[in-house]
């Protein structure tokens, strides 16, 4: 039984990843989602407060957080400014906190700031690892090699700067104590989480030969290869997102004369239902760290297919919770024409899915865990 749930008041501050704001997850449909986990700290007495890098917009969404206390640029500072003096804007609210935590790593270094004049613990979140990410970019000729050396650097000071370390898959847990030489004790692995009473499956019809992606249309989830993947297949593309590839998505799908179907951004709680309408999901990203839209998609039963790439092979076991490819046209394409083609395949990997998410990343059994870490945090700290 964790003791945590009979201790009042504890004051939790989260800020968010560098340059995001409410208004960026409402635009990009995040908002209910990434709150949910912050409003079942509401539930077990914890007193939350966000700080955002939003202006004064993000006020608007008071009654929808019900109880959480929003802290942004209401005065419209230069971004610069304001996020240079931010453990200085809101001392009061850091100083009066129980635990800082980071929604991520980026930005991570004004967390540390607020840690340091506060004397608050520090809890980081890495959903995944710069350096891995930037070393994968530059594999793909995404980036430079430059960016690892900022990277690694920026890693070894906010990692040895934190009271306790957040990560998503065993492999950063070890990359990390392998690359920085922080103990193992420090670093908890607590995967992203679903709603599964929201991502459930739906009753609702299929429509034959249906395939769905969710994901930022950039380089790195590799949706031209999928494109041309999709040349020639008796198929059609749900595309649920938006991002700096759309003019050239477009384009292409024209050139190639696929057919899909530019959706844009859905509140979390409508994908669901573009999901289930699909026979299968697809995500064939070049790399990933753990991938919510595929957990996503697992969790509402859909046999699903990922690129073997490192974040999406931990989830995926090949032909039992869904399916691997390449990252090549011809491996996408192979793996779209078997899955669309087997009907067992699909409703086998489907019950699969759904069930290993039930076992490994519902909200409620990863509440749980972040709030044994946190009552970790409070007793290494003297605070509880």
């Amino acid at each position: 039984m964790i003791r945590m749930k009979n201790i009042p008041h504890q004051r939790l501050v989260l800020f968010f990843t560098r340059g995001v704001s409410l208004q960026t997850w409402d635009q990009t449909g995040m908002l209910d989602r990434e709150i949910a986990l912050y409003k079942e700290y509401l539930k077990h007495g914890w007193m939350v407060s966000f700080i955002t890098y939003g202006d004064k917009k993000d006020l608007q969404y008071k009654n929808k957080l019900k109880g959480i206390k929003i802290l942004c640029n209401r005065w419209g500072l230069p971004q610069r400014i304001y996020r240079n003096y931010l453990h200085l804007i809101f001392f009061q609210t850091l100083g009066n906190a129980d635990v800082i935590k980071t929604n991520q790593f980026k930005g991570a270094e004004i967390a540390i700031k607020a840690k340091k004049r506060s004397k608050v613990p520090l809890v980081i979140r890495c959903g995944y690892l710069w350096s891995s990410i930037a070393a994968e970019r530059i594999a793909s000729k995404i980036d430079s090699s430059e960016t690892i050396e900022i990277a690694k650097r920026n890693e070894s000071l906010i990692f040895s700067s934190a009271d306790l370390i957040v990560v998503t898959t065993p492999t950063i847990k070890e990359h990390i104590t392998r690359s920085y030489n922080i103990d193992e004790r420090k670093i908890e692995v607590i995967p992203n989480y679903v709603d599964v009473k929201v991502f459930k499956p739906v009753e609702i019809r299929k429509i034959s030969r249906r395939v769905c992606c969710v994901a930022k249309f950039n380089e790195q989830k590799n949706l031209i290869n999928l494109f041309h993947a999709c040349k020639g297949i008796d198929m059609e593309l749900d595309l649920i997102g938006s991002g700096p590839q759309e003019s050239a998505l477009k384009e292409l799908q024209e050139q190639l004369g696929i057919r899909v179907n530019f959706v844009g951004n859905l509140p979390n709680h409508k994908i669901p239902e573009y999901m289930s309408r699909s026979e299968i999901f697809i995500l064939p990203s070049l790399f990933e760290g753990h991938p919510k839209t595929l957990i996503e998609a697992m969790s509402c039963g859909l046999p699903v297919i990922g690129s073997d790439v490192p974040g999406i092979r931990e989830i995926i076991e090949h032909e039992k919770n869904g399916y691997l490819c390449g990252t090549d046209p011809v491996s996408i394409r192979s793996a779209i024409e078997t899955v669309l083609s087997n009907l067992d395949l699909q409703v086998e990997m489907g019950k699969n899915a759904r069930g290993f998410v039930l076992q490994n990343y519902s909200l409620e059994q990863i509440f749980q865990k972040e709030l044994s870490i946190m009552e970790r945090v409070l007793l290494n700290a003297g605070r509880q």
